[in-house]
């Protein structure tokens, strides 16, 4: 069974310090486990195979999805995150919201984070407050992903999920990084920083 997740943070501070700003999302996942354990203070979703479940309003939402590994197999890591770039910029056009541009500041750290998450066999959110403070950011959010999916569907994961929609919806987002890694399973994680200059 093909497992996928999903997990969501924003950020909203006036130059505060890595320190100040607790890192909001955390969880776990051992490889190959058909268990995922994950504890989050933002949005949540594990898509499935089956039928669509929508958990009480206090829980995360959980919803399902058939994935394909297949189409993901011969994809290079450079390719799937032009995909998801070009995804997320579409479905932000559509909705009459400026595209979002690559830098290298952000690009850095969402590249590390999803180099450490695949490492070290984690997936949980990374500290908004050293981003922010690197990049100079007023305000910053985070969407992560994980699954063997297209980064089309990657895309259509956070936008059936409300907090991922409104991190990657946000008109105040012009800045990003995007990065996506495969993991020794086959999965694919993805991470998306979003950033607005102070």
């Amino acid at each position: 069974m093909n497992h996928s997740a999903l997990g969501s943070t924003e950020t909203t501070a006036r130059r505060r310090g890595p320190s100040s700003i607790p890192a909001v999302g955390r969880s776990k996942r051992v490889l190959g486990s058909t268990a995922l354990a994950l504890v989050t203070a933002a949005a949540v979703v594990l898509p499935l195979q089956g039928a669509a479940v929508a958990a009480p309003a206090a829980a995360p939402k959980v919803s399902s999805v058939t994935v394909a590994s297949a189409k993901t197999a011969g994809l290079s890591q450079a390719t799937y995150e032009s995909r998801l770039k070009t995804w997320i910029n579409r479905v932000r056009h559509n909705r009459g919201i400026h595209s979002i541009a690559v830098r290298p500041c952000h690009d850095g750290f969402a590249e590390r984070w999803t180099t450490y998450l695949t490492n070290n066999n984690e997936f949980r959110h990374q500290d908004l407050g050293r981003y922010m403070t690197r990049c100079k950011l007023s305000k910053a959010g985070e969407i992560l992903a994980l699954g063997k999916v297209t980064p089309y569907t990657m895309v259509q994961m956070w936008m059936h999920s409300s907090g991922h929609r409104r991190i990657m919806l946000d008109r105040s987002f012009g800045l990003s990084g995007i990065a996506a890694k495969r993991d020794a399973n086959g999965n694919w994680i993805g991470c998306v920083d979003f950033g607005r200059r102070l």
